[in-house]
């Protein structure tokens, strides 16, 4: 697949779009910065039932963070398929799928978790593996977390390395994203992750016969 082709369709589908990117980035990360601080001034307390509660909102957030982290991949998803972003939908659509979200990202991170053990390669293999495992959630509510995490395996089978180049591509970006201390990154997390939506997409397209196996 040719990496300029997938970047220009996740810029042309982008275009009137960014708007509800920025709320889609800044008020998950904000209202999450919140709770974590919350949390940590609550587990300093003397007081056994704020630090009880701390810890209790901790564990939330951490569950919390693990559903936001799929917004990113649903509304790429919304950006390639509809003509405008619903912020409400979108939260609607990932938070009623948290079961399903949660469950596979722990799964993920235990098989990567495991594979690391062996050496770091095997695990950075598995990573890549996994990574159409969110975009398949999306777009196919009857898989279980695990069925999808097997699909993505048999998707991206043959398909790591270009993944990984595509990755790479956007080196220069993350540079610019830490030289402006984050800014760059309104712009730099839409366009990674619907051009990763896109090149989901085309795998997808290219191997129906995958969900007949």
């Amino acid at each position: 697949m040719n990496r300029s082709v997938l970047k220009n369709t996740a810029k042309e589908n982008l275009t009137g779009k960014f708007g509800k990117w920025l709320i889609i980035i800044l008020i998950p990360s904000i209202v999450v910065g919140i709770l974590y601080a919350a949390s940590g001034v609550l587990v300093e307390s003397s007081n056994r039932f704020f630090v009880f509660f701390g810890i209790c909102v901790y564990i939330a957030v951490f569950f919390i963070s693990i559903v936001l982290d799929a917004l990113y991949t649903f509304a790429s998803v919304d950006t390639l398929e509809k003509p405008y972003l619903n912020v409400g939908n979108l939260l609607d659509d990932v938070f009623g799928d948290a079961s399903r979200i949660i469950v596979s990202q722990l799964l993920m991170g235990l098989f990567i978790f495991l594979w690391s053990l062996l050496l770091i390669v095997p695990g950075i293999m598995k990573a890549y593996s996994y990574r159409m495992t969110m975009y398949l959630i999306k777009q196919h509510p009857d898989l279980t977390p695990m069925e999808a995490i097997q699909l993505s395996e048999k998707l991206m089978k043959g398909n790591r390395l270009n993944l990984f180049v595509l990755d790479l591509s956007f080196i220069l970006w993350q540079i610019l994203a830490t030289i402006t201390f984050g800014l760059a990154l309104i712009y730099v997390i839409p366009y990674m992750n619907t051009t990763h939506v896109v090149y989901f997409k085309e795998l997808e397209k290219d191997q129906p016969y995958v969900y007949t196996n």
